[in-house]
């Protein structure tokens, strides 16, 4: 697996901005799990109705659940080496609030009954599919209501599951997901849920029931879905104690009556295009950017068409129009967390045109709906252009390399603020070997330990030196580096940047604990060691993360395009091997 360097990737930042989806299902899954651990007796002729009652009644009876008005509960949550504190609240008959903190993520969600939110550097109201989904986790006692209403019920069969055999029984409520109940044959506990989501089935099992008042509650919770796992301790949990409906609220309020203010703006700042050839110029030049959409009291809006218009001086060359489906596809929230950024979404967006169309603007015209039906209508001029560097660079390392990850459109740099035009440099061998032997050591890779060397001259502005590396490739310790002091720095592992004097900054990330020769203050020269090439931070093999920067900020400021003096291609691109001299 090539290194992801320090852009937190798919198996960090969207892993916790997964969370803000997922982790939320077990506010509401847990009223799910309301389920007996009292032996019954089984019969072979039992329908999907009996099992579901047979289940309520081993919990404490109807009686003991319909007592049941808020729960409270509190724990740890771990994934992928994080651990972090999860909090519930939840309120008959549709009340939810959750609060996740796990390494440097914040993040609160609310459902009143109407109305959901979430909260990170700012708040914002959740979309349409969002709210629809929420509005389900937020149902209480969710197996009892379900009964209650006469939902439909199938009993799929028996299958067996880790350590148990389980009656499968679906529910399909209407206008909501179907979702799969597994039972265990003996004791009729549940044992698993199962839905299917956008991006693929999630499974969510329960153990460790203990008993709070009259009613069993699993104390363990652990879900799966496709590249993740989360596990939930619970420490504590209350039934019955007083909340309020205002802690459901969303914080900011509603603000019916105020007219929207919607504003966009891109990310980056300035949108820069480079040309898509490999060992010379091609006939064609990518760029890409991200549209965020911010609104005063960060309201839902939707957006439901967009027509883009590309332009060479004064002359239209192109129009694009993308619908509403379309717009979906591309829609994120990627900038709420690291980048600090208090956006409704985003819309991410990738070009490539032919050089000779000489395209230097686009207009953006976005339609948005309100969840009254209203329809707004921004325009945004976007300046597309190529970069002056303004620095002589030199490459950050002597002899033989390859990019892993860099400039290109669909590498997971570009995820992040900042890192738009970074590289993954991985160290080669002689004969353009990546590893000595079989990779299980950082030693066995042939850039472990390789001087890194400033690729201009400049003043150090930032410098750290105590991020352990990883005690091994593939195995990235995220519980450690991000409980050390400037947790967002230490993501990048022991890192050096240099202000160059002109607005241009660069940074190279993951070296050696103990290797970094300087300090915050020092002036360095052109060539100067800086330190050895490691494998600290967010980091899952040896390399060097390499980024050029319009401020000294990490994931605050705009990455930019870079050239190196020293190398036959001055613009390396992904997969190639070559030798910097």
């Amino acid at each position: 697996m090539m290194p992801n360097s320090i852009s937190l990737k798919r198996s960090r930042i969207e892993m916790i901005e997964a969370m803000r989806k997922k982790l939320t299902i077990f506010a509401a899954t847990l009223a799910l799990s309301l389920a007996p651990v009292a032996a019954v007796a089984q019969a072979q002729t039992l329908t999907a109705r009996q099992i579901l009652e047979k289940s309520i009644a081993a919990l404490g009876g109807r009686e003991n659940l319909a007592k049941i008005q808020t729960r409270t509960a509190s724990g740890e949550v771990q994934t992928r080496g994080m651990t972090g504190t999860y909090q519930l609240w939840t309120k008959a008959p549709d009340k939810l609030k959750t609060k996740l903190d796990i390494s440097i993520q914040h993040i609160e969600r609310g459902f009143d009954g109407t109305n959901g939110w979430e909260k990170r550097t700012s708040v914002r109201e959740l979309s349409a599919d969002e709210r629809a989904r929420l509005k389900q986790r937020a149902l209480f006692n969710p197996l009892l209501q379900y009964l209650n209403a006469g939902v439909p019920a199938e009993l799929k069969g028996k299958r067996q599951l880790p350590g148990a055999e389980a009656y499968e029984v679906r529910l399909s409520p209407k206008g909501e997901p179907t979702v799969t109940l597994y039972f265990d044959t003996s004791s009729f506990l549940l044992l698993r849920e199962d839905y299917e989501l956008e991006d693929g089935e999630l499974k969510i099992s329960y153990s460790d029931y203990r008993k709070v008042n009259n009613v069993l509650l699993p104390f363990h919770i652990q879900e799966e879905s496709p590249g993740q796992t989360l596990s939930v301790t619970f420490d504590e949990q209350r039934l019955n104690a007083p909340l309020e409906d205002s802690l459901f609220k969303n914080p900011l309020g509603e603000h019916k009556s105020e007219p929207y203010e919607v504003s966009l703006s891109t990310i980056p700042l300035h949108v820069y295009k480079e040309n898509d050839g490999v060992e010379r110029a091609g006939a064609t030049e990518s760029f890409v950017f991200n549209i965020l959409v911010k609104e005063k009291w960060g309201r839902s809006v939707e957006p439901s068409k967009a027509t883009i218009e590309f332009y060479a001086g004064a002359n239209r060359v192109k129009s694009l129009e993308l619908s509403e489906t379309a717009l979906k596809a591309v829609r994120k929230v990627s900038y709420q967390s690291l980048a600090a950024q208090d956006e409704v979404f985003d819309l991410a967006h990738h070009f490539s045109e032919m050089v000779a169309l000489y395209i230097d603007k686009l207009v953006y015209n976005l339609e948005l709906t309100t969840p009254q039906g209203q329809t707004l209508r921004k325009s945004l001029e976007i300046p597309v252009s190529v970069y002056a560097q303004k620095t002589r660079l030199t490459f950050p390392l002597k002899g033989e390399f390859v990019v892993a990850a860099g400039h290109d459109f669909n590498e997971e740099h570009k995820m992040e603020w900042s890192q738009q035009y970074a590289y993954d440099i991985i160290g080669l061998g002689p004969r353009y070997e990546i590893i000595r032997t079989k990779g299980e050591t950082n030693e066995d890779f042939y850039g472990w330990g390789r001087e890194i060397i400033a690729p201009a001259a400049g003043r150090v502005v930032y410098a750290r030196n105590d991020v352990p590396d990883n005690a091994r490739p593939g195995l990235i310790s995220t519980n450690i580096f991000i409980k050390l002091s400037e947790p967002m720095w230490a993501i990048a592992g022991n890192v050096v940047v240099i202000d160059h004097g002109n607005v241009e900054y660069s940074m190279l990330a993951h070296m050696q604990q103990g290797s970094v020769r300087v300090h915050v203050g020092d002036k360095v020269k052109q060539g100067e060691v800086l330190g050895l090439l490691g494998n600290s931070g967010n980091s899952d093999a040896p390399h060097l993360h390499y980024q050029l920067m319009a401020g000294p900020i990490l994931y605050r400021n705009d990455g930019l395009p870079s050239r190196f003096e020293n190398l036959d291609n001055p613009l390396p691109k992904r997969g190639i091997f070559m030798e910097a001299k």
